[in-house]
């Protein structure tokens, strides 16, 4: 995608750097514009070299004798102003343009994102405010500011939000592929957690990393994503709604109330085959008899209670798609996911992966490649087979 990033005069400036390192290294082109006041807080060099382009500061620098904000605005997937100050907001909710930034707002035809950044006293101010819903109504996307300690040494809301959401939350705004638009998707992620006593608990490998990567996807695609996670150390992605389980009596409450509201379930969460009687106290060393009883199947009964259309995962270690097959018709469910976990390069914890997507008689392999990719692939093959587009 490319993009042009807006920067206004804040501390949080320096932020920034890393917002234009984050979004060239997954590929995308930036371009930077800087009002005259942000180069006090960081030099247009670094974000040059860091883009790879120079820096836009003057509306008509020497040798020009194109009209460059134009031109440019005509390039852009989206514009990003971020720190966005109170200052140049009122510009653009006012149609200011004295320097390069507000001109080229005006000229933009492509979606805008927000991240403020100001004192909190200034950030609550009617104005500011005012100024900020009018955007809004405008078709701006605004990505609030978040409570903590400011530069003017108070604590409050104020903060620019995080680089990691400011990044996704553009690319999900200016995303041009939306199959998922206006639909409610349920994706779960990792591991349930039985406990065997009040210290120890019987679980798998599973990091969440598919569950993860599939909600973050399905949230680009235009998708209103509920992502309901076992206990993972991975990060939520911006925007989706997360629900956390630890047992899988948790995450059949929770799928069955989530998902009478859904159109799409994504089964990604590696559900414990066998449940343990839990002791009441610590068990001490020494030999363990450990009963276990069968999990309940939740897949089947989710599907079975609701009608949602279901993607189940089954993870093989011998045999994936005939195994695959059997749980499908099993579980009711209408797609499933086989994927071998043998292998240390795809599967548990592994940033690969390696996958056949099932839907009905068909098979569609997805040879090994980066988890973000193959949710995408999973997401656009399971939209057009749900009749969702």
């Amino acid at each position: 995608m490319k993009f042009v990033l807006g920067l206004s005069s804040s501390i949080a400036c320096y932020k920034s750097a890393e917002l234009v390192r984050r979004w060239t290294m997954e590929g995308h082109e930036v371009r930077v514009i800087m009002t005259v006041n942000a180069t006090r807080f960081i030099q247009p060099l670094t974000l040059g070299i860091l883009s790879g382009h120079e820096v836009h500061l003057d509306l008509f620098p020497p040798g020009v004798t194109v009209v460059d904000h134009v031109v440019m605005s005509q390039w852009a997937d989206g514009l990003v102003v971020a720190p966005a100050t109170a200052n140049v907001i009122g510009k653009f909710a006012h149609g200011i343009a004295d320097d390069y930034l507000s001109t080229f707002y005006l000229a933009n035809r492509s979606p805008v994102l927000l991240a403020p950044a100001m004192n909190h006293f200034m950030w609550t101010s009617p104005a500011v405010q005012e100024n900020l819903e009018t955007l809004h109504r405008r078709g701006a996307h605004i990505i609030a500011p978040v409570p903590g300690a400011l530069a003017c040494g108070e604590t409050g809301e104020g903060r620019m939000a995080d680089v990691e959401d400011i990044a996704e939350a553009a690319l999900a705004a200016f995303w041009p592929e939306k199959p998922y638009a206006d639909r409610r998707i349920v994706i779960t992620a990792g591991p349930t957690l039985e406990e065997l006593d009040p210290v120890r608990f019987l679980s798998n490998h599973s990091s969440g990393k598919m569950g993860y990567a599939l909600a973050r996807a399905a949230r680009r695609l235009g998708a209103d994503v509920v992502l309901i996670s076992g206990p993972t150390a991975l990060r939520p992605p911006y925007g989706v709604e997360l629900i956390p389980f630890r047992t899988g009596a948790e995450l059949k409450t929770a799928l069955l109330k989530a998902c009478r509201k859904a159109e799409l379930l994504f089964m990604a969460a590696a559900v414990g085959d066998f449940i343990p009687k839990r002791a009441a106290r610590k068990i001490r060393r020494g030999r363990l008899d450990l009963p276990l009883e069968p999990a309940p199947d939740i897949v089947a009964a989710v599907k079975k209670t609701t009608g949602i259309f279901t993607v189940a995962f089954a993870a093989e270690t011998e045999d994936p798609i005939p195994h695959a097959r059997e749980k499908m018709s099993a579980k009711g469910a209408d797609a499933i996911v086989a994927n071998d976990v043998t292998r240390t390069d795809i599967g548990f914890g592994a940033d690969d992966h390696e996958a056949t997507l099932i839907l009905g008689h068909t098979e569609i392999p997805f040879p090994r490649q980066s988890k973000a990719d193959l949710a995408f692939a999973l997401l656009k093959a399971v939209a057009g087979h749900a009749r969702l587009v």
